[in-house]
């Protein structure tokens, strides 16, 4: 197996192309390592080696896999853009912890809104 990078990953934009920011992140954890991107993920290595030679987009499948494995590429990956925020589950008290954040002191917000509330 050749351990090459493949050139055309150098040649292109990958900002400007969704499959292209996905081969990047990919080259970047594994290179051209497809049975360890296998091991890792569970997505046989045939199906990481078509995204990479461009017979192929990322599925759902690959994007969810290296989210889990990498979520800090993950906004990038799927915007180009790379932020500083931080990630949110919309079912885990997401106000107070980007309250926090914020440097918003919770309890106190809390308070002030109960008070507010007839």
């Amino acid at each position: 197996m050749n351990n090459e990078i493949d050139s055309s990953v150098l040649d292109a934009n990958p900002v400007d192309d969704c499959r292209e920011r996905v081969i990047t992140v990919f080259r970047a954890v594994w290179g051209n390592n497809y049975k360890n991107a296998e091991a890792e993920t569970g997505i046989p290595a045939a199906k990481w080696k078509r995204l990479c030679i461009r017979v192929q987009q990322p599925t759902i499948e690959m994007i969810e896999a290296l989210a889990k494995t990498r979520p800090y590429f993950l906004l990038w990956m799927m915007t180009g853009h790379a932020q500083t925020y931080f990630q949110l589950s919309p079912h885990d008290r997401w106000q107070d912890k980007l309250a926090r954040a914020m440097g918003v002191d919770v309890d106190e917000r809390h308070k002030l809104k109960s008070e507010q509330t007839p």
